[in-house]
């Protein structure tokens, strides 16, 4: 009996470190993921943000005005102002630039497809298209900011590359 009662001590310690290190391992990962946000460059902001507008449902159109959507990367991120688009066409317009950075047409595609499923689609989208330009690097980690599951796993299988689904579930890298 006294083998046995010795037995379940060893189980109970044991368990006990292992449940210690679990935590430590959830608590060392939940600090991984609030330094990655903190540290996240603009790009990624940029992408993550542009989604949340998406996802969330604040991108509207506006009653008597054409919808318009200005996709692209950098050029287009940076270049293009909503605003003076607008008033360069007498108000008749209403636009969003959801250009995301370092980001080739495949995120946007998501991105308009998210829109879709909940909206009416936009009268126009200008879109500029760099083929050739995108550092895949880049692209496994920037472009998948606040994407989903889905598309993340369908980037990781069109492009042979299982270190995207790692940089999704791991951010910190």
């Amino acid at each position: 009996m006294g083998s046995f009662e010795g037995k379940i001590q060893r189980i109970f310690r044991s368990s006990r470190a292992f449940l210690a290190f679990l935590a430590f391992l959830l608590s060392a990962q939940f600090i991984c993921l609030l330094i990655a946000d903190i540290a996240k460059d603009r790009a990624k902001q940029v992408i993550q943000y542009k989604r949340q507008w998406v996802s969330g449902a604040q991108i509207k159109g506006v009653k008597g005005k054409d919808l318009v959507f200005f996709f692209g990367g950098s050029e287009i991120t940076s270049g293009v102002i909503p605003e003076i688009f607008d008033e360069g066409n007498r108000g008749a317009t209403y636009s969003y630039n959801l250009a995301l950075p370092a980001s080739p047409l495949a995120p946007h595609y998501f991105l308009l497809r998210d829109y879709l499923q909940r909206n009416e689609p936009p009268r126009y989208i200008i879109m500029l298209l760099t083929p050739g330009r995108f550092d895949t690097h880049y692209f496994s980690v920037c472009s998948i900011q606040g994407a989903g599951l889905y598309e993340v796993l369908v980037y990781a299988f069109l492009r042979n590359d299982p270190d995207i689904v790692l940089n999704y579930l791991l951010p910190s890298k």
